[in-house]
């Protein structure tokens, strides 16, 4: 899941240049407490066998707050979620 608008617009773009032409984002604002939730639990990718459920940072240096998200903050997210 990515909260970095221009890794987000890379993303789509890449999708469509390798033909995914029904490639969509869906973008939402989220309450910035999640996020801040996120950046202080997630855990570096490599470490994910060692803290399962967490949720993981993506590669950093192809963008800022990049997260795998594990199941176990999907009711959290869906709740941050704003109407």
């Amino acid at each position: 899941m990515a909260f970095d608008d221009d890794h987000a617009l890379y993303f789509l773009e890449k999708r469509v240049g390798q033909g995914l032409e029904g490639s969509r984002l869906i973008g939402v604002q989220v309450d910035p407490a999640f996020l801040e939730k996120l950046r202080a639990d997630a855990i570096p990718q490599q470490l994910a066998k060692k803290f399962p459920g967490m949720p993981q940072i993506a590669d950093p240096t192809i963008g800022k707050d990049l997260y795998g998200i594990p199941a176990e903050y999907f009711d959290e997210l869906q709740k941050a979620i704003k109407p």
